[in-house]
């Protein structure tokens, strides 16, 4: 006869491990019910951060005599770093419908982890924006502080 403790723990152990596969069952679901709107989401943003550096690209060109070149091609490491997330997002979100949903299950790790690179790329950056922003400041203040004294100047001759 089985001893009732063991039998208890057996059931308890048995009972955990359906309460996990039950849960993992629903994720697995629920990321496949739902893979169409967040490959959607995924690449409406890139699509979005593709414009706005395509925008940045006219602002950078523009200003090109506020910063020093290093800047630039820090920029331009950026951007490649961009372009490479970019292509492998592309990879994973897109190709054939043909079993999309269920291939998204697999990809959607990888693509968490590219969409935390895509973090880091806007941060950087945001960082090289603000030095853009900070250069052009101070022109204007030293261009500022010049004007005054060149007009007295000009007055007095």
């Amino acid at each position: 006869m089985a001893d009732p403790i063991s039998v208890l723990g057996l059931a308890i152990s048995v009972g955990a491990a359906g309460a996990q596969l039950s849960l993992t069952l629903f994720d697995i679901a629920n990321t496949i019910k739902y893979a169409t709107e967040e490959i959607s989401e995924v690449a409406a943003d890139l699509s979005t951060l593709s414009s706005i550096l395509t925008q940045l690209s006219d602002v950078l060109n523009e200003q090109q005599s506020l910063c020093k070149p290093q800047l630039f091609k820090s920029m331009q490491s950026i951007l490649e770093r961009f372009k490479d997330i970019e292509d492998q997002l592309k990879k994973i979100t897109g190709g054939p419908k043909t079993l999309k949903h269920v291939k998204w299950f697999f990809r959607k790790p990888k693509t968490k982890a590219l969409l935390k690179k895509v973090e880091s790329v806007k941060a950087a950056l945001t960082l090289v924006l603000n030095i853009i922003q900070l250069a052009k400041e101070e022109k204007t203040k030293s261009y500022a502080t010049i004007t005054p004294k060149l007009s007295s100047f000009t007055k007095e001759l």
